[in-house]
């Protein structure tokens, strides 16, 4: 009995985890443009075409910068995904041995 209320926790936690991991990710990549779209506000590099500049400049920057973060979302949902298809197959597989 004490088996079930800890594993129906941890699927919660993974996922929690998952989310706020892309969550957090997505966060950082928006602060990185937003800290170069800044630097080129102040310099005089306006508008649309600063905007454009900051977008093209901050991809590669939060490649390198983030790389760590990265992998670690990419392998959450790796294993979340892992997770769904293991439990369709395992609900698949008692289906037709109800049948």
């Amino acid at each position: 009995m004490s088996d079930t209320p800890e594993s129906s926790s941890e699927a919660p936690q993974q996922k929690q985890s998952t989310t706020g991991l892309a969550l957090s990710y997505f966060i950082a990549r928006l602060g990185i443009f937003a800290l170069i779209l800044a630097g080129f506000w102040l310099i005089g590099f306006r508008g649309l075409p600063g905007a454009v500049a900051a977008a093209i400049v901050s991809i590669p920057v939060s490649f390198f910068a983030l790389s760590k973060m990265r992998v670690r979302v990419a392998e959450g949902m790796s294993q979340r995904k892992e997770k769904q298809l293991s439990m369709r197959d395992e609900f698949r597989s008692t289906g037709k041995k109800a049948d």
